[in-house]
């Protein structure tokens, strides 16, 4: 629900005309982030009236089918303690801010012959946790291609180890990171788990499974 993940949403609906689009309802929300000068509105509501009357809008909470390849998780599940959505974020109900526990965002999953692939946007309900949960509702065990934003840039040391140490354990064959990763979280675990498995995803990356 964030403009960032959105902002190109209705340039492309002009160009495709009445397509599907699927979504989370909470993605609407009136979504904040803390700033010095104080609380700046990052949310997407704007789009809701163009979205719904442009395109073909269904919003899912649980994982949905897209094809026999392709799956949308639903909300995501905590699986591991040291993921949990950052204070920077809150969300306004009625009246009051509360922290964002992004319950709207979802992950891409494709079935393949080599593995799952799993595409995220910004991992805001965490990378592991997304992992985790995309082998729980495919009941696939190998991970081929994990690949998107992982919000790391801010991360302490310990839960870069704790990342680290979790995707070892996954057995994720290739990483692709990009965007909120940050350079020097990306850095670390490339160096961490070697460039054969982690490499920086540039927009414009084409990736063939």
């Amino acid at each position: 629900g964030h403009y960032d993940h959105t902002g190109g949403l209705e340039a492309v609906l002009k160009e495709t005309n009445n397509v599907l689009v699927c979504a989370h309802q909470d993605v609407f929300g009136k979504k904040y982030g803390k700033k010095d000068f104080g609380n700046e509105y990052i949310g997407i509501d704007t789009i809701n009236n163009f979205l719904i009357n442009s395109a073909q809008a269904q919003f899912n909470k649980k994982p949905k089918k897209l094809t026999e390849h392709f799956l949308l998780s639903g909300e995501i599940p905590y699986f591991v303690s040291f993921e949990r959505p950052t204070e920077n974020f809150i969300i306004q109900k009625e009246t009051n801010f509360i922290p964002d526990s992004f319950i709207d965002e979802q992950a891409l999953i494709i079935s393949t012959e080599k593995g799952l692939v799993v595409i995220v946007g910004c991992a805001h309900r965490g990378l592991i946790n997304t992992l985790y949960y995309a082998k729980e509702i495919t009941k696939e065990e190998h991970i081929f291609l994990a690949i998107g934003g992982t919000h790391l840039g801010n991360a302490t040391q310990e839960r870069l180890d704790l990342t680290v140490e979790a995707l070892r354990e996954l057995k994720v064959e290739h990483l692709g990171l990009s965007h909120c990763t940050g350079l020097t979280s990306y850095e670390y675990i490339r160096d961490k788990l070697g460039e054969d498995i982690v490499f920086y995803a540039g927009a414009g990356m084409e990736f063939k499974v």
